[in-house]
């Protein structure tokens, strides 16, 4: 199932969606409790707004137009699909046939006025064909699964590497209709990650940056000795989970892009960056089989990036040895290696 809000808001608070805050991560913690006690109350008494207001409830806009025959089945099936999500929170499972009867509704229109007639109304159909995928995978209906599927993808459901993991779409991905339509969706995702790229890479900020410090190998870490190559500069922490969650994405484009001119570092900020900071860095490095040098980094590097406010933050350099761009947050591999690929063949 593509989980409701309720779940987004939570990690939102706990992890934070963009990032770890830049403090110490004792402070971090400190700060993340008090928060947290305060915000869950919050979100809580917000939580059926929430769902009214982000994944459907057309019963709340009288502007949508449901005098003509498809306006009311898009807005039965839309209220089916939110109905099924208000039993998605914490001690209640959605409700699956509302899922099924919802995108048996959309299907019959998708198949009698096309896509493009339903494209004009203001749904979250790529939500509503997903959640039905997986309430056809559940039933073992593979043939309406992968249909829901595809037409939530045409719609702009983009998170592969959720599909990859959801336990209500098993059956669906042992078929072998699904495991065919998969090479389609791998050229798919590197040609949306590409588009991505190329938009923040046009929108990108640039600033002055250098780096010379010392590997907790002991070895320099200079960006001077990187010339002609591109860089990819990352600030992290292990204290920081979206910065460990990002850190197989690294290890696998050093693998695959480290012979063709391509350079991965990691600044690590441990908090006091003592000795024993860096035997913890060493420690996780061995443990992770981080292939890319790592050092513990410094303020006059981290003053470098201009409203650095979070990790992990990733500084994007070209072969020029110019910053084409700063991100902030967990990314997907995906949209990082469209983004070395694009610096790479400038």
């Amino acid at each position: 199932m593509l989980r409701s809000i309720c779940a987004g808001l939570l990690f939102a608070i706990v992890f934070g969606i963009t990032g770890c805050s830049s403090e110490t991560p004792e402070e971090a913690r400190d700060r993340q409790v008090k928060e947290g006690v305060q915000e869950l109350e919050a979100l809580f008494g917000q939580i059926a707004e929430e769902l009214e207001g982000e994944l459907g409830g057309l019963d709340n806009d009288p502007e949508f137009d449901d005098s003509t025959e498809i306006g009311s089945a898009i807005r039965k099936a839309d209220n089916l699909h939110t109905q099924g999500l208000r039993g998605a929170n914490f001690s209640q499972n959605p409700n699956y046939d509302n899922f099924s009867e919802a995108g048996d509704i959309l299907l019959d229109l998708a198949d009698t006025h096309g896509t493009s007639e339903l494209e004009s109304y203001p749904v979250r159909f790529s939500m509503i064909f997903y959640n039905a995928a997986c309430a056809y995978s559940l039933n073992s209906d593979i043939s309406k699964s992968l249909q829901a599927y595809k037409l939530s993808v045409e719609f702009g459901y983009d998170d592969f590497a959720h599909t990859a993991q959801d336990d209500d779409l098993i059956n669906l991905r042992g078929s072998d209709a699904y495991k065919e339509y998969e090479m389609e969706l791998a050229s798919l995702a590197v040609d949306k990650a590409k588009n991505w790229a190329k938009r923040e890479l046009d929108s990108g900020e640039s600033f002055d940056f250098d780096l010379n410090l010392t590997a907790v190998d002991n070895q320099p870490v200079r960006l001077a000795d990187h010339k002609g190559k591109v860089v990819i500069v990352d600030f992290w922490g292990t204290w920081c989970p979206p910065c460990r969650a990002e850190i197989p994405s690294f290890i696998r484009l050093q693998e695959s892009y480290g012979k063709a001119g391509f350079q991965m570092i990691g600044l690590n900020y441990e908090g006091d960056n003592t000795e024993a900071d860096a035997d913890k860095v060493r420690n996780y490095i061995e443990s992770e089989g981080i292939n890319y040098p790592c050092a513990m980094g410094d303020d006059i590097t981290q003053e470098q990036v201009p409203n650095f406010n979070a990790y992990p933050t990733t500084v994007f350099i070209d072969k020029t040895g110019n910053v084409r761009l700063k991100l902030v947050g967990l990314h997907s591999y995906e949209r990082l290696a469209a983004i070395v690929e694009t610096l790479m063949a400038e």
